[in-house]
């Protein structure tokens, strides 16, 4: 929704092998529905020539032909959202597949390349010329804020999920060692 003009609206959104496939907004909960059911055909497609043995850039660029005339109407916005190094790399949305398949090849030939190097590659991504025209290049400064941020934000939620993780082995240690006491308790 809108939070500026108090206008509730829906998007489809569907990932596959790191790509995430977003809709355009719909007032209508059905347009939106049936903008899913139009990804998932998308992505029943996609799997299907992959499990025949087709790449899956060959299977992509087929299901979007196959289904043309129904994406037209989605307006379909493609991101990559992968993780590496221990974090998130999210590369900007864009309306052309090959750009997308392109940002994914990209981020996961780094895959246990380090963090500075993805870094770096997310900026390069983030501030090159986009095939999409609405979609303009972010600023050097920008992309690297934007990164700085999501590494920051992806530090903090490990060390959240960490927390929780010893927060509950003591509570199980705690458990145990009143289960114990009870025990000991009822044989004397």
């Amino acid at each position: 929704s809108d939070s500026r003009s108090k206008v509730v609206t829906y998007r489809a959104t569907m990932s596959l092998e790191n790509l995430n496939f977003v809709s355009t907004s719909a007032a209508d909960i059905q347009v939106a529905i049936d903008f899913h059911i139009i990804l998932l055909q998308v992505r029943d497609a996609i799997r299907t020539s992959t499990a025949q043995g087709t790449s899956l850039d060959d299977a992509c660029a087929q299901a979007f032909e196959a289904l043309a005339p129904e994406l037209t109407d989605l307006s379909v916005e493609i991101y990559v959202r992968l993780k590496t190094c221990g974090r998130i790399g999210f590369a900007p949305r864009t309306s052309f597949l090959h750009e997308a398949l392109g940002h994914r090849k990209r981020l996961t030939a780094l895959r246990g390349a380090g963090e500075e190097i993805l870094k770096a590659e997310l900026v390069d991504i983030w501030t090159a010329h986009r095939a999409c025209r609405r979609l303009k290049a972010t600023s050097k400064g920008e992309a690297i804020a934007f990164v700085e941020r999501v590494f920051r934000s992806a530090e903090a939620s490990q060390r959240a999920q960490e927390l929780q993780r010893q927060e509950r082995a003591r509570q199980r240690e705690q458990q145990k060692v009143a289960q114990r006491l009870e025990q000991t308790e009822r044989r004397e």
